[in-house]
């Protein structure tokens, strides 16, 4: 297969996948292929028209759980990262529902906090710190199969071209710091009431096309 553009999310691996699928019947031309899923899968097939799939995924990273080591690499070098830094846990839900022989759509969520432990700052006296980043992040669109090949594959597959449509948001929680006093060499600030410091508006929103040709 032949991916021609690249999803702009990158996913840690889902853990405790959970699988509700229904009204599986004869597969059309460039149906989904008997046994495979959609979530998580980049194709130019579509599922079974009026039929739908459904699933959810836990997702947890953490110094035990840490495939490819991508929790490792994050860490590597950081100073300022300790404690549980690095870790993750959230939810992932995905629907793909068949609307013709040609045409199917789909929504993604996902919801996840991310540890972030800075340890101590010496150039500060801590009131509060936020302990993780929360973000939340959909996609909706449509698949659009505009081309299918007369042969099957060697596996019993048809080759297919589709164009995918969707938008897609992402949105993370305020990242707080309520601080006391401040301390500078020379200098020490001090705040009759402590004072909150922020990461804010931490968001984005779009779309994308893309087109995807499986053989």
């Amino acid at each position: 297969m032949m991916k021609l553009c690249k999803s702009p999310f990158s996913f840690p691996i889902a853990v405790g996948a959970v699988l509700l699928a229904a009204g599986l019947g004869q597969n059309a031309a460039a149906d989904t292929p008997l046994g495979w899923i959609n979530s998580g899968n980049v194709s130019a097939y579509t599922i079974d028209r009026f039929s739908f799939e459904l699933t959810g995924a836990k997702l947890k990273v953490n110094d035990t759980i840490d495939f490819l080591s991508i929790r490792e690499d994050l860490l590597a070098g950081q100073q300022r990262l300790v404690g549980d830094s690095g870790d993750l846990d959230g939810e992932r839900f995905e629907f793909h529902l068949g609307l013709t022989d040609n045409l199917a759509l789909f929504y993604t969520r996902q919801q996840q906090e991310f540890t972030v432990d800075l340890g101590t700052i010496s150039s500060v006296k801590l009131v509060d710190i936020s302990a993780s980043l929360e973000t939340d992040m959909e996609s909706a669109g449509l698949k659009w199969i505009f081309w299918r090949g007369n042969l099957l594959n060697p596996d019993n597959r048809f080759s297919a071209a589709a164009l995918e449509v969707s938008g897609f948001s992402n949105k993370t929680k305020d990242f707080d710091v309520t601080v006391s006093e401040i301390y500078f060499p020379d200098l020490t600030i001090f705040f009759t009431n402590p004072q909150t410091f922020s990461v804010a508006s931490l968001e984005d929103e779009g779309w994308r096309a893309r087109l995807i040709y499986t053989w």
